[in-house]
């Protein structure tokens, strides 16, 4: 799992939070699973979070 700076997971294989209830707003990606339940702007750092974790350049991926 892939965590934020206060502990939460962005990042999961399972929809279950750490302290084992269901993600509310989870959105399963492949094999992954995001949690969804945060407003637009916190959305865009955790992307950039995610990103930066995995070596992808946030300033090379575009959103249209």
């Amino acid at each position: 799992p892939l965590t934020g700076p206060k502990g939460a997971y962005l990042v999961d294989t399972s929809p279950y939070k750490q302290n084992g209830t269901l993600i509310r707003r989870g959105k399963q990606i492949g094999q992954f699973w995001i949690d969804l339940n945060f407003r637009a702007h916190n959305q865009v750092r955790r992307a950039i979070r995610i990103l930066n974790a995995t070596g992808v350049d946030p300033a090379t991926v575009f959103v249209s």
